[in-house]
């Protein structure tokens, strides 16, 4: 990519705080895996692993991911910080498509979306076993699973789990329509606007306060905090308010 891809823009966020905030409507915790001593910009409350052998590729990564999960779960999502579409109902639904498997995978192009599957945390252990054994493809984790794969087309959003691999692919994405949302203000009418966080999706819109304050926001009815950074998805609803300011 020419670039670290948890790094590059999304609409004016870095990629990997967007794919972490998007897991963290579903999931929790969330857990990122770092390279020593790299800093990486993320959202409240997502803990780092870190990647104790660097150069050995993804499957050292869910090594680290799953020593720092330590047992907490069983079901785990495993993304890629490649994927700007994720939406959390893919998400989810994988998730639901878990129970009875060893792994719940998405098949496009005739591959394996191994790097954006639901897994039993069990099974993710493996890949410390499999690097030890020199075998470092992340598709070995499959390798006599019970794997309950997916046509993409069956997802709720089909999109979902595109990834980026070269420049033209970034450049291509990033030059898409944000996500469609649904925005209302105190005093004023839902509109319909395209924005990829919650920040854009203010600006498109102006409430009227009783007093000066700090605006809050609802998504989906859920409080989220005050974050211009918290990424939205395509069909969020939005609702903003607005607190009085302290004296």
């Amino acid at each position: 990519m020419g670039a670290p891809k948890a790094l590059l823009d999304w609409h004016g966020t870095p990629l990997v705080h967007r794919v972490a905030g998007i897991l963290g409507r579903v999931c929790d915790p969330v857990i990122v895996v770092a390279a020593a001593e790299q800093t990486l910009p993320l959202p409240p409350g997502v803990e780092v692993a870190i990647d104790a052998a660097p150069g050995r590729g993804p499957l050292e990564g869910i090594a680290a991911g799953v020593r720092a999960l330590g047992g907490r779960t069983h079901a785990v999502f495993l993304a890629a910080t490649d994927l700007p579409l994720l939406h959390p109902d893919v998400v989810a639904q994988l998730l639901d498509s878990l129970p009875g498997y060893d792994a719940a995978v998405v098949v496009a192009g005739g591959h394996d979306q191994s790097l954006a599957a639901a897994y039993e945390a069990r099974l993710l252990a493996r890949a410390q076993q499999l690097l030890a054994a020199g075998k470092p493809r992340v598709a070995a984790l499959l390798d006599g699973a019970r794997v309950n794969r997916l046509d993409a087309g069956d997802l709720d959003d089909p999109q979902a789990l595109h990834s980026m691999n070269t420049p033209q692919d970034y450049r291509e994405l990033r030059g898409a329509p944000q996500p469609a949302v649904t925005v209302s203000a105190p005093g004023a009418a839902a509109v319909a606007v395209r924005a990829a966080t919650l920040g854009a999706a203010v600006a498109c819109v102006a409430g009227p306060s009783e007093e000066a304050g700090h605006p809050i926001a609802l998504v989906n009815g859920v409080l989220v905090p005050a974050d211009p950074a918290t990424p939205l998805v395509r069909g969020d609803v939005v609702e903003l308010r607005a607190t009085r300011a302290s004296r």
